[in-house]
């Protein structure tokens, strides 16, 4: 998903994690990112876990009247580009270079988890934004 470009730790739990330059930052990290750095907790305005809310929010932000297997890799990259900013960059000083999101290569590497959300998770419906 992305590379480091300077060397830095956070904190992973009581532990912290040294990223050093030329590691990646996985999809794995992504997930385990989001997970870690946005509460579950019950979002205020909407009433609905927070990780839900962000998602719905991302899902607004593209414009779509529904979610189907096309926007679902426009969903990832968001979240993706969110869980670097807070947990791996949160200060803006350039430690972690995401790839390019418009290159061939790149949608082809998200592909699976594209397929694998829309077979597995969706059951190849189309979600609205009610949903």
């Amino acid at each position: 998903i992305a590379s480091v470009e300077k060397d830095f730790a956070i904190r992973d739990g009581l532990n912290p994690h040294n990223y050093v330059v030329g590691d990646t930052i996985t999809f794995r990290d992504i997930c385990t990112g989001f997970r870690d750095s946005i509460s579950n907790e019950l979002h205020k305005k909407s009433q609905v876990p927070t990780r839900q809310h962000v998602l719905y929010e991302l899902c607004q932000r593209i414009e779509q009247e529904s979610i189907g297997s096309e926007q679902i890799l426009t969903v990832i990259v968001y979240v993706c580009f969110l869980v670097i900013r807070r947990r791996f960059d949160p200060k803006k000083k350039a430690n972690v270079q995401m790839r390019d999101k418009d290159s061939a290569e790149f949608k082809n590497d998200l592909q699976a988890i594209v397929d694998w959300m829309w077979q597995t998770k969706m059951h190849e419906q189309t979600m609205t934004k009610e949903e």
